[in-house]
Order: C-alpha cells, then sequence, then structure tokens
C-alpha cells in the first residue's frame, strides 16, 4: 500500500463514520503525496459537501475530472455536483464526457437528462432519458421525468404512455395521477383529467395547485357546484394566490 492510499483509507474510515474534519486532515495528506489521484479529490469533495462547504467541494470535484479526465464515475460526480447547484452548462460537459466514457451505465444518461431538462432542452432531455429506460426500463420516477420531457415539448400521446407506466410501478403516487390529469387536460379530454385529477387531491389533499386544475376542467364540464368547491380549497390552501381568487371569482360571476 502506498503512502497516499493508506492516507486515503483513514480518511474513508472517517468519512463513513461520519468524522468528516478528520477525513478531510487525512485525505488532504493522501493528496500531497498522490496529487493525480481523482479518487481522493472527489472523497475530499464529498467531506467538504458534508461540512457545508459547497464551493470547496465543487473545486475538488472538478480537480478530480481534470486528472482523471477518461474516469466516468469522477465525471459523474462532478456533473452531478453542477447540476445540484445550479450549473447547467457545466454539468452537461461533465456528463457528456462521464456518457462517453461509459455508455452502459444508465445513471450517468438520467442525470444528464436532468441537467438538459433544467435548462428547458427537453428534447435533449428526452434523448438521454431514453437512453437511461433502455437500460433500466421500470424505474418508476424515470418514466415519469421522461414523460415530462414529452409533456413540455407537447408531445402528449408520448407522455401519456410514460405517466401511464410511472403509476403502474409507483400505485398511489399523487403526483402521476395529477400528471395524468394535465396530458388529458391538454388532449382536451376533459372527463378522464376530472378522474385523474381527483384521485390526485384524494391523495394529496395540501397541494392548492391540484385544486385550481381540479376547478378548471369540472368547470368546462359545467360542474359549477364542484368547480367552485374546488377553487375554494385552492385558495385556503394559498390565500393569496391571485390566481386562484379571479378563478373563483369569475365562476362565481355564473351564479
Amino acid at each position: 500500500m502506498s503512502g497516499g492510499e493508506a492516507f486515503f483509507e483513514e480518511g474513508l474510515k472517517h468519512l463513513y463514520s461520519g468524522k468528516y474534519e478528520e477525513a478531510i486532515k487525512e485525505l488532504k495528506k493522501a493528496i500531497e503525496i498522490e496529487p493525480n489521484n481523482g479518487l481522493y479529490y472527489t472523497n475530499l469533495g464529498v467531506a467538504m459537501d458534508y461540512t457545508g462547504h459547497p464551493e470547496e467541494a465543487l473545486s475538488n470535484y472538478k480537480t478530480a475530472s481534470e486528472v482523471e479526465p477518461e474516469n466516468g464515475g469522477i465525471l459523474y460526480n462532478f456533473g452531478s455536483a453542477c447540476l445540484q447547484r445550479g450549473k447547467y452548462e457545466e454539468a452537461v460537459i461533465a456528463l457528456k464526457q462521464a456518457v462517453e466514457a461509459s455508455e452502459k451505465n444508465p445513471y450517468y444518461s438520467y442525470n444528464l437528462g436532468n441537467a438538459y431538462f433544467c435548462m428547458n432542452k427537453f428534447d435533449m432531455a428526452l434523448t438521454y432519458y431514453s437512453r437511461a429506460l433502455n437500460i433500466r426500463p421500470n424505474d418508476h420516477l424515470w418514466n415519469f421525468m421522461t414523460g415530462m420531457a414529452c409533456y413540455n415539448s407537447n408531445k402528449y400521446a408520448q407522455a401519456l404512455k410514460y405517466f401511464q407506466k410511472a403509476l403502474q410501478l409507483k400505485p398511489g403516487e399523487a403526483a402521476y395521477y395529477y400528471a395524468l390529469g394535465n396530458v388529458y387536460h391538454c388532449m382536451e379530454d376533459t372527463k378522464n383529467a376530472i378522474v385523474y385529477y381527483e384521485k390526485a387531491v384524494a391523495i394529496n389533499p395540501e397541494q392548492a395547485d391540484y385544486y385550481y386544475y381540479y376547478g378548471i376542467v369540472l368547470e368546462v364540464e359545467g360542474l359549477l357546484d364542484e368547480a367552485t368547491e374546488a377553487f375554494e380549497e385552492a385558495l385556503a390552501l394559498e390565500p393569496k394566490n391571485e390566481t386562484y381568487k379571479n378563478a373563483l371569482k369569475a365562476i362565481m360571476s355564473k351564479y
């Protein structure tokens, strides 16, 4: 075992036991001896994150990617750290490199999809979400996010397929019922939209926007009493929301 590796092992022991300051000291010693080992910088970044130093952590993740520019795992960690910090363009660059280094790893493609999604580049997000799902097709969240990329690209039929799969994989998830309600609403199938919005509010009655959109489709179907009640529920949850106030005021004028 090399001198650097010995300090690294000690650093990992401290890191895994939650002794982050001690881990930082040992990992820095490892880096002094072996400054071209990306794994040392990556784990130092993890310890820095745990001690509340996000920018120093990011700097170490970046250095790791520079000293080992073909290591998919190190590139993925750096890209994911950029993504978490809202540095989407940097995330895309690093995660693209991670995907190129290891095309068969679905997590790399999925997070690259997330970076593009955050940049509102939904077609690119869909490309990498689809690639991830080809390898790992039964992840409910991945199906949901693929559906969201389709939805935001106005590809409603495709979105419907992915949201249905997400719900099949995780029954009872309110967000997935809500997403299906939104798709049916956009497809002007208000009867099905009502069904799914109704289930969403039943599962999660604390979500104001669920009630609001539920009220909209109820109003379209001429169910004014039910729509009024839904708008009232939305406003009760968010009393200062002007959109909800206007919706309630508008429907009350129809009586």
